[in-house]
């Protein structure tokens, strides 16, 4: 009966060391700009098939915050050029954010 429980215990912490522990830090990000914000398909796909692609996601939208936020104090030639580009690349993080571009997501599907 020992021998079960052990190889139980080294069942479970086998699938805990191999299941990545839910990362709060990467939802940690104003939601209240974002167009199709979801939190249960959020939540879905950092725990579904494909979650180390959304979770590099979530990964690459935190760069790309950090990314924006330096560009913002260089000064400029062309301020509405500049504008723009921030809009458009805090839109991209937006996508990778709300699940968009994984597979099946809402920028992927196939029509």
């Amino acid at each position: 009966m020992f021998g079960v429980w052990v190889g139980m215990w080294r069942g479970l912490l086998a699938w805990w060391l191999v299941v990545p522990a839910p990362h709060e830090e990467l939802l940690n990000f104003d939601k209240s700009g974002l167009a199709d914000w979801d939190a249960d398909r959020a939540a879905g796909a950092l725990t579904g098939k494909h979650q180390a692609i959304y979770r590099n996601h979530l990964e690459i939208a935190q760069w790309i915050d950090s990314w924006v936020e330096n560009s913002e104090t260089l000064q400029v030639r062309d301020a509405q050029f500049h504008e723009g580009w921030i809009k458009g690349t805090r839109e991209i993080a937006a996508h990778l954010r709300q699940t968009d571009l994984l597979p099946g997501g809402a920028l992927l599907q196939d029509d």
